[in-house]
């Protein structure tokens, strides 16, 4: 997710919401690098640990 946030995209088309773009794209993608593993890692799973 770093490397792809530090490509500053201008656009997103994932197929899987709307498209994204700008600076909402810009933050977004930030965030989600920064805070990876707290937004996509579960806290509660049948197989985790």
């Amino acid at each position: 997710m770093k490397k792809l946030a530090a490509l500053k995209p201008e656009l997103a088309i994932t197929g899987l919401d709307y498209p994204m773009e700008g600076g909402e794209l810009h933050e977004q993608l930030h965030r989600l690098a920064m805070q990876f593993n707290e937004m996509t890692v579960p806290t509660q799973a049948r197989y985790l640990n």
